[in-house]
């Protein structure tokens, strides 16, 4: 059963809260068609106590509340892609999203998890004008995500060298929570880097250009680093559970100009490791 298509409520039988609850968020996912507005109050509307206009006119401040709740919510997440599309397509966006991707949590920060999916979809046309959005949202989402992580204590490298010695290599390093690892075949990182009040915020030149990034949260602020390809080999193979020493040969196997003193000292100035469950593994 759609939300354009509801059988009318049995009145042989006293109806419960849970279908008139039901019912009323049907109404308000649904989309009055102009027969509709024409002939007065649909059918199933006739739970509701009161004329015909005032409850057509209750239905459309509720749906309106409940687009700008979508909007709002969408937006604390989606700062980057908002103010690439304007308020209005923004809106529009959100109230087509709500009805395709309705949430099914209390939580209202995961309300916009699907939405790089949902830019995705070639009916809407979005992805064939501007093929970057998708990468954009997909990126903040891991932003958002970030931002919530669990909170651990981190490394710092002198205490890895203090605990290990020159047998650090062996340690397998446990990413924080907040570290996220995406490859995006557009320059969504820069673009989002231009958005922020850092840097010189001049959007790119080139928009099809491949990003590797490391999104961590650092002092409880989200950060978003363009990193190497070699780096992201490496963070890849640490959090794949492969011990310090493989994953800096995995770096130079796709570099061998790769720096290893100087993207160590990074990652640790960057407090990208968890302390509380450092494993060794012995030397044979």
């Amino acid at each position: 059963m759609t939300a354009n298509n509801l059988a009318p409520l049995n009145p042989a039988h006293k109806t419960t809260l849970t279908e008139l609850q039901l019912r009323f968020s049907e109404r308000l996912m649904a989309t009055a068609s102009a027969s509709e507005l024409d002939s007065g109050l649909p059918v199933e509307l006739n739970m509701f106590g009161g004329k015909p206009a005032q409850i057509t006119s209750r239905l459309a401040t509720y749906r309106g509340n409940l687009t700008a709740i979508w909007s709002q919510a969408l937006k604390n997440v989606y700062p980057v892609l908002y103010q690439l599309v304007g308020e209005e397509f923004f809106g529009q966006m959100a109230r087509e999203y709500g009805r395709r991707h309705p949430s099914t949590s209390g939580d209202l920060n995961e309300f916009g998890v699907s939405l790089a999916t949902f830019l995705e979809d070639e009916e809407l046309g979005v992805s064939a004008d501007y093929p970057y959005f998708p990468d954009v949202a997909r990126l903040e989402w891991l932003v958002h995500q970030a931002y919530y992580a669990e909170d651990k204590s981190t490394l710092h490298l002198s205490a890895l060298i203090s605990r290990f010695g020159a047998e650090f290599a062996d340690a397998s390093l446990e990413l924080h929570p907040s570290c996220k690892l995406i490859v995006s075949d557009w320059a969504s990182a820069d673009i989002w880097l231009a958005h922020q009040n850092i840097g010189s915020g001049v959007f790119p030149s080139e928009i099809q250009h491949k990003n590797h990034i490391l999104i961590h949260r650092q002092n409880w602020t989200p950060a978003v680093h363009v990193i190497d390809a070699a780096s992201y080999a490496a963070l890849r193979a640490l959090s794949q559970g492969i011990n310090l020493g493989q994953s800096l040969e995995v770096a130079v196997e796709c570099d061998a100009g790769f720096l290893i003193t100087e993207r160590l000292q990074q990652w640790f100035q960057w407090e990208l490791f968890c302390s509380d469950e450092l494993n060794f593994k012995e030397l044979l």
